[in-house]
């Protein structure tokens, strides 16, 4: 039976998530945490920052998996 690499992956950080919207690390972090004090605009983006990020990784771990079969 041969054995096949399972590729890694992972998901998007923090200090990705700060780098792609612009927002303060702070803000990201009580976004996260679904703090009312962020405004709702504010989770907004940072929610579709994270289903971009994901998005890409979720990708690039499909392609690496159909290049190994």
């Amino acid at each position: 039976m041969k054995l096949v690499h399972i590729p890694k992956t992972r998901f998007c950080t923090i200090s990705e998530i700060v780098e792609k919207t612009g927002f303060d690390r702070a803000t990201v972090h009580r976004a996260l945490k679904n703090d009312t004090s962020v405004k709702f605009e504010v989770r907004e983006k940072i929610s579709y920052a994270i289903f971009d990020l994901n998005n890409q990784a979720i990708a690039k771990y499909q392609a690496e998996l159909r290049r190994l079969t």
